[in-house]
């Protein structure tokens, strides 16, 4: 009411507001109404009836208006013809027995997942006995359950909840009784426990390693991985099934006859996330998937920072360049060292250190004097820092930093003013 009253307002200025105070009125049942309410409710009466509001609403949009509710009663009028009644319990159930009095008992022979609860139903065709009851036997143990009518139909009804075990049951009434029903209880396979054993490549120089009921692991690219899997019960098939768009598989070894099931140890190339599907020999697959995230971290190469002398320089013939670095490695390093020679002449390579452990920053320095080079004005002398490490398929690998000059420099330089 109040969003049309301010578009009415909006077209209808002269209204100064009257129409939106007189929607907002609230007139209790039974009291009269006051001046100022009867002043506004007059005045926007009268201007309803001299001015046309049902122009402010454009005739396109009451007829899209118009329009989706035809929609609308159509899809309702498509959707009720569609509807399926479930059957309410006792009034048409198909019995799983039917004895010669007309007896009806539903489920009869059945078989039911672990945990659930069994409703026994039990109809009746003619006469109806004082009282119904239900004797379980389980385990050599009998314990009975009443059962309790439905309303007025012929229909006694009750439960066993959460089945654990394989029972019989039968239906007592009237000094009679039924013959024994036996109940299967099965359940779906699923994971219980997953441990899992890591062989790191040589270049880690890790020890293996064994994790206990896990089904996250992260290692470094080459590692073996293989998983011990621990079922609830024994297995048809077992794989895991990659969530890429090819849906990669990869069969598990079944142990037979046991709960169990292991995946051999094999490389992953690159992360992934797996779901664990199993089959029993029933056909009965997992309910809920596990999922097993494998992420493979790259074997990066060393990291190698120049402190000084920061960028290119231009160095004297008689200078001497102090270098400063450090050196990183994830696995460790074998060796690091500097290159550097002049142009045209020969490179020289010099080893600053060697072995450093995994996850160290080693810091080096090195002074390279340009008059035991034979440096001269106007050469150009280059250098770069470097390092060697093992790689992901074991092989020595060298990781060379960024490559820097140094023009030397005359002695004495004349600078004019430009003209």
């Amino acid at each position: 009411m109040r969003s049309i009253a301010k578009k009415i307002e909006a077209a209808h200025p002269d209204l100064q507001s009257v129409l939106l105070t007189a929607v907002q009125q609230v007139i209790e049942p039974g009291a009269g109404r006051g001046y100022l309410q009867h002043r506004v409710l007059q005045e926007a009466s009268a201007h309803s009836q001299e001015h046309d509001w049902r122009k402010v609403v454009p005739t396109m949009q009451l007829a899209g208006a118009g329009a989706l509710h035809l929609a609308a009663l159509a899809a309702f009028v498509a959707v009720l013809a569609n509807i399926r009644v479930a059957t309410v319990a006792g009034a048409d159930t198909v019995a799983g027995w039917v004895g010669a009095n007309g007896l009806a008992i539903t489920p009869g022979d059945t078989s039911i997942e672990r945990g659930d609860s069994l409703v026994v139903l039990a109809r009746f065709g003619r006469t109806l006995p004082a009282s119904v009851n239900l004797v379980v036997r389980e385990k050599g143990a009998v314990r009975t359950v009443p059962l309790v009518k439905s309303l007025a139909d012929p229909v006694f009804g009750g439960s066993v909840p959460e089945v654990a075990n394989d029972f019989t049951y039968r239906v007592a009434y009237g000094g009679q009784t039924t013959r024994e029903f036996n109940v299967k209880v099965f359940e779906h396979p699923k994971l219980v426990r997953a441990d899992a054993d890591l062989v790191f490549p040589t270049y880690t120089k890790l020890p293996p390693k064994h994790i206990e009921d896990t089904r996250r692991v992260s290692a470094v690219e080459g590692t073996k991985l293989g998983f011990t899997l621990q079922l609830n019960k024994p297995v048809a098939s077992a794989k895991l099934v990659a969530r890429d768009k090819a849906k990669t598989e990869i069969p598990l070894r079944i142990v037979s006859g046991k709960p169990a099931a292991t995946l051999p140890a094999m490389v992953f190339a690159a992360s992934q996330v797996y779901d664990l599907q199993l089959v029993d020999a029933d056909g009965r697959a997992n309910k809920a998937s596990a999922p097993f995230v494998i992420d493979v971290a790259p074997n990066r190469p060393p990291e190698l920072r120049l402190a000084s002398p920061r960028g290119d320089i231009r160095p004297s013939a008689l200078e001497e360049i102090a270098f400063d670095g450090t050196v990183f490695d994830d696995f460790g390093t074998l060796r690091y060292g500097i290159s550097y020679g002049a142009a045209g002449g020969t490179e020289k390579s010099v080893e600053l250190g060697r072995d450093v452990p995994a996850k160290e920053k080693r810091a080096f320095s090195y002074t390279l004097r340009l008059e035991e080079l034979g440096a001269k004005p106007d050469d150009l002398v280059s250098w770069y820092v470097w390092a060697d490490d093992l790689g992901p398929d074991g092989q020595v690998r060298r990781t060379r930093g960024d490559l820097f000059f140094g023009e030397v420099r005359p002695f004495d330089e004349i600078f004019r003013e430009s003209q």
